[in-house]
């Protein structure tokens, strides 16, 4: 857009309430009304005292999970 800086874009094209589901709106499509009302409010139901990382058991436990390892398989095949 060749501003002097990205203020300009921020202020202007870069909304901080998003309330409308642009790429729906660019490619056409009806908005997503409700989804764009509930983004804002995500932040609200965190529970704060939710445990953050997990213990050791915990992470060999999902380590183990045939799901996950069905993905690393996919992954790896992917990549060979």
């Amino acid at each position: 857009m060749k501003h002097a800086s990205p203020r300009t874009f921020l202020e202007h094209y870069h909304p901080l309430q998003l309330d409308t589901d642009m790429i729906r709106v660019i490619y056409g499509l009806d908005p997503d009304v409700e989804l764009m009302r509930a983004v804002p409010r995500q932040s609200r139901w965190r529970d704060t005292r939710r445990p953050r990382y997990l213990t050791d058991q915990q992470r060999a436990q999902i380590e183990d999970h045939p799901e996950l390892e069905e993905a690393r398989r996919n992954l790896s095949q992917t990549r060979a």
